[in-house]
Parts: C-alpha cells; structure tokens; sequence
C-alpha cells in the first residue's frame, strides 16, 4: 500500500509538472485538477500548478517516510551478514518449534545457510561453546533433510558421527549449530531447548 501511494504521489507530481510546462508555453486553457479554471502563462496558474505539485510531492514524502519506518521496524533485532539479514538469539533457549514460530512473527525463517561461505559469516557472529537452533530438518522424509523456508534440499556440514539418526538415533528430526572444536551441523531431539538464528530474504 504504501509503495502503491508513494508511486501515486510521484506520477501525480510528474503530472503536474508537464502540465506547468504546458501552461509556460500558452499550450493548456484549464487545469487538470479544475476544468472551469483557466490555465495560462499568467502567475496565478502558474502558482496554481506550484501549489499542486508541492502537494504532490509531499504525500510522496510521507509515504516514503512511512515506509522507511515500517522496514526500520521490520528489521529491529536483524544485522545484514553477508547478502542477507539475520537475527541470533543469544540469551533465550526454546524447543525447534517454538524457535521456528518466534522467526515466524519476526517476518522470517528459521535461518538456513545457502553455502558454506554464508555458513562461515553466520558462525563468525556466534558466541562459541553455545548452540544454535537453524531451519533444517528431515521431518519429511527420514533421509531428505530440507530448508524450513523453502522446502528444498539444505546445505549441510555435519560434525563428525553426525547426523545421529545414521548410528541409531532416528528420533533427531531437527538439526542446530552446534559448538565444540568450531561450529558444525547436529541432528538432535526437536524438543530440546537451545538458542537459535532466524532470517529475512530481502
């Protein structure tokens, strides 16, 4: 809605310009606002057209602003780490479901590294000997561990022995970042408490 008025604002500025161009040059008898106002070079259209482009512009201002602020609101908590942005939790520890559902109403996922560069960015930002709940699992299917935000086949750097589930453990659905000589990928129980990392797409 917002990008939508803004829009609005800047064509109807454009708008009025052209047609105060037009009345510079004696081409236009009436204004695009009024048809039973005379539009000419004189300086009452010309202050006419000023005003109204003026007006213009300002509901575009604000649309803008209002716009700035809903981004700046949707963002609070998020740090842009490499191209993309992310919230760590660091304090509070929850299950997978409940991590999942706090990014939910953040605006976002459950984070998912795309490679193993952005893997590195994230780890460089985590406190270590911690864990961290990410957006993988193989809730699905025993075998496919996918992203939870688009349900394609995730990129994965387990630890050593892991996944878990291969050596017995088949109960470990949900996967985190787990420390210990370094950060590596874990399978572990979904209703384990733990801290956790979301993501924005923008």
């Amino acid at each position: 809605m917002l990008k939508v008025t803004l829009l609005l604002g800047i064509l109807s500025a454009f708008y009025m310009q052209e047609y105060l161009v037009a009345a510079l040059n004696g081409e236009a008898s009436t204004s695009p606002n009024n048809k039973d106002r005379p539009v000419g070079p004189g300086l009452e259209s010309i202050r006419f057209l000023l005003d109204a482009v003026q007006r213009s512009l300002l509901l575009a201002k604000t649309a803008c602003n209002a716009s700035e602020e809903s981004l700046e609101k949707h963002f609070q908590g998020f740090e842009k780490i490499g191209s993309r942005y992310f919230f760590i939790e660091h304090d509070h520890e929850v299950n997978w479901w409940a991590a999942s559902n706090i990014c939910r109403q953040k605006g976002g996922f459950l984070a998912t590294p795309r490679n193993l560069e952005e893997l590195n960015q994230i780890i460089a930002k985590l406190v270590n000997k911690q864990r961290y709940w990410v957006g993988i699992n193989n809730l699905g299917e025993d075998d496919k561990y996918v992203s939870q935000a688009t349900g394609l086949p995730a990129y994965l750097k387990w630890g050593t022995g892991q996944p878990s589930r291969v050596y017995g453990n088949a109960a470990e659905h949900c996967v985190e970042l787990k420390s210990e000589d370094g950060f590596y990928m874990n399978d572990k129980l979904c209703e384990n408490k733990t801290k956790y990392i979301c993501e924005l797409d923008y």
